[in-house]
């Protein structure tokens, strides 16, 4: 149980963070555990654009 501390003290900047207007919807509701059915294809989306967007910036 003592993990569980450590787990709180990493959560609390990150649920900070994904209190932000630019963070998607759906990520928020994945991370306040919603269940996110409805959202799991936009996060993948999300999470496609914004690898897609590293590797163009790396590659050009």
């Amino acid at each position: 149980m003592s993990s569980n501390r450590e787990e709180v003290h990493i959560s609390r900047p990150v649920t900070w963070l994904v209190g932000h207007e630019w963070v998607p919807t759906s990520v928020k509701m994945w991370w306040y555990s919603e269940p996110p059915a409805v959202n799991d294809l936009r996060v993948g989306a999300w999470i496609g654009i914004i690898v897609g967007g590293v590797i163009v910036m790396l590659v050009f």
